[in-house]
Parts: C-alpha cells; structure tokens; sequence
C-alpha cells in the first residue's frame, strides 16, 4: 500500500451525483474529523478538471464510493486514474452490494470498506483507516482567516469580464427560439487557461441559456457535454487515411454527445470542444472546416426550436505559446468566422469568433472581494460560491 502522501493533506472524496443522498452524510460525518475536499465545494458543485486535479495532488487520502453509479460516471473514472497516477493512497468504500471489484486496477490488493449509510458502524473503521495517513484535521474556526487567501483560489476563473461573450451567444439564441435561425451554433473563445474553458462553458449551460429561455417563457432541460479533438498519436503515413481517421473520430464524438442529449430529452445542449495548443497543425484547421460542414446542418431529434451550440476554445498560459497562438494560428481560424477584430454589432450569428476573456480590473475584483468577505471566507466554499453568482457586478465591455 502506497504510503508517500504530503504532509497533513485534506481528504479527497470522489463519487458520483447519483450517490449524493447516500454519500453526503458520510461526508458530513468525516468533517467532524478531517478536513475534507469533495466537487462539491466548487462553485455552482461543477466538477472544475483544473481544481481536481490539484486537490487530488495534494491530498493525503483519496476516498472513492463505489456503486453502480461510479462505475459508470467518466468523472469518477477520470479522478481514480488521476489519484493513482499521483500516486495517492486509494481507500475503496462499497455502497452498492451489487458493485464487485469496481477500479479493480487501481486498488489492487487494497480491502474494501462495505458502508450502508452514515449511520452504519462500519463509518469508524472508515475513519480509523483515514486516520492511519494523518490527514489535516478540522480546521478550527480561527484558521479560517489565515486560509482564505489559500480558498479565493477557486474565485480567479469567475472575475472575468465576459460582457460581450454572453451577449452574442444569447444573440444566437434568441434567434433559434425566435425562429431567424435554423442551425445550429458554433462559437470560437480564447484566452488565458485560468479565465477560459469550462469555466464559461459552464456558466452558458447552466446560467445564459436558462435565463434566455425565462425571457420567452420557455422551459426545459439544457444538456452539457465535450466533444473530444483527436490527437496525431494514432497518425499513419498516408496523410489521407490519417485524416479520413481524425474527422471519423471526431464525428463520433459528436454524434455520442448528440445522442446523449436526445436521451436525456433536452431543449437544448451546450458542447465544449478543447482546441489543442500544444500539436496544432494545418491538418488541424483543415479538419475544423471539414466538422464546421457537418455541424452547420439541421440535427433531428430535438424539440422544435431547440439550440445546439459547440464552444471551441483555446487556452494558453503567459507564457510564448500565448502570443504563437494568436499570431500564427488564431488569426487563420478567425478568417472562418468573421466579422473581422472590433466590428461586432447585434446581428445573430450561427458562427463567431468570439473576443478573448479577460479578468475584470484588479480594482473591481478587490472591492467586490472585500464587500463578500464574510462569506467568502466561509469554512465550506460551496457556500461562497453560492453566493458569488447572484451579486458579481456586470463589468462594462471592454475594448478589443
């Protein structure tokens, strides 16, 4: 059993939505003693990669509930294969009997843990085992302070000005629900990794189209999703056959993530498509153009009046990609969308190339921080987030 964790980390709680009525007292259990980390501290309890990611890094115990459910959820999946390739220590829990070896790979040779709830007196032989690793404890209440700093991280990703993103997507669907547009949407975004991303994506789904919808009294279920861009990993040498492979690829992907939300009776879907910064090539744009043919065509299966949007984005650090991607590759891409750089007016469009995100001024974060300050330096900050999303100020559009 692995015993290299860091010093004093939290405890990292991975399961699945459909598990939240079983799971959540456990948790609330575990609180009383650990300091505990599960998604659902995220803001809006969105399942943020980049934050998993480093959680599960830093975490002394990495706690996985293991049902039916699990086993079928891509994010859980993703966590326990982060967890053992950081090589943390794997505490398997059964809630499910009819669960049998689940993550079998990755918890080889470690005993399970059979819980029926919260009150089952198993729950302390659970913290007996946690306690083993020596995780960080409950913080007390005057830790808090000193840990704010450390929990306004999950805040830099949401001060962002996205004034002018939001209001040409909701262009978009405005005019799919008003019948001007019959296809469906595909949107262009870039900027820094920590503004760009799911992040935005998310808050499209889950806040612009809901709140467009509310406008002409519509109402239905809007479906988040990714479709995955092929690497060149699986590339041959007839640059043909590899081409014909990607955009196979890549169709499927869409055609999974479209099939998905006719399953779930959507009104509406909301797709996330990572471009990659570090192996684009030409046969990369050439391969967008070929999935734009496809995409800008009618998909049947959907309640009339239905909006479908992919968001493409790209996502680059500080560094000298940033500037290689704006110069060399952005400005090619853009040329398929239009309008050209600073002509945006209130015409809809089915294909945009949206401005890049950029933080609001440093001034307006530090007020709005200091004005919240009670909840944000809360001990659970799912309640922050909460409350960050009913009053961050409108910023004013800025100038691109």
């Amino acid at each position: 059993m692995k015993t290299q964790q860091p010093d004093s980390g939290h405890v990292f709680i991975s399961f699945t939505s459909g598990d939240k009525e079983i799971v959540s007292p456990i948790i609330d259990l575990l609180k009383q003693y650990f300091a505990v980390w599960s998604y659902l501290q995220n803001s809006g309890g969105a399942r943020y990669p980049e934050i998993i990611e480093e959680r599960i890094r830093t975490c002394s115990v990495f706690v996985v509930f293991e049902s039916q459910n699990a086993v079928k959820s891509k994010d859980v999946r993703q966590e326990v294969q982060l967890a053992h390739k950081h090589d943390r220590v794997l505490l398997p829990v059964i809630i499910d009997p009819t669960v049998k070896d689940a993550f079998e790979y990755q918890t080889a040779g470690i005993v399970r843990i059979r819980l029926l709830g919260s009150k089952d007196p198993k729950v302390r032989e659970l913290v007996r085992s946690i306690r083993v690793y020596k995780p960080r404890r409950r913080p007390r209440a005057s830790h808090f302070e000193k840990e704010s700093i450390v929990d306004l991280a999950w805040l830099r990703p949401h001060l962002v000005n996205r004034t002018i993103q939001e209001f040409m997507v909701s262009n978009f669907l405005r005019a799919v629900l008003d019948g001007q547009i019959a296809l469906p949407g595909f949107f262009l975004l870039h900027g820094r990794e920590e503004e760009c991303g799911d992040v935005f994506i998310q808050r499209v789904a889950h806040d612009v189209v809901p709140k467009v919808f509310n406008e002409v009294s519509r109402r239905g279920y809007v479906h988040p999703d990714q479709i995955i861009w092929p690497d060149h990993r699986d590339d041959i040498e007839d640059g043909k056959e590899a081409a014909s492979a990607r955009y196979e690829a890549l169709l499927a992907s869409a055609q999974g993530a479209l099939a998905q939300a006719r399953l779930r009776a959507a009104h509406g879907a909301v797709f996330m498509l990572q471009l990659p910064i570090d192996d684009w090539r030409r046969q990369d744009l050439a391969l967008l153009k070929q999935f734009l043919s496809w995409w800008h065509a009618p998909h049947g299966g959907f309640p009339v009046r239905s909006p479908l949007v992919v968001i493409a984005y790209v996502s680059y650090g500080n560094g000298i990609l940033g500037p290689s991607w704006r110069r060399w590759i952005l400005q090619p891409t853009h040329r398929m969308f239009g309008p050209k750089k600073g002509r945006f007016d209130d015409d809809p469009r089915a294909m945009v190339a949206l401005p890049a995100l950029r933080r609001i001024s440093k001034i307006d974060a530090i007020n709005w921080i200091h004005k919240h300050q009670s909840n944000l330096t809360t001990p659970d900050p799912a309640i922050a987030g909460q409350s960050y999303s009913a009053t961050l100020p409108e910023a004013s559009p800025l100038r691109h």
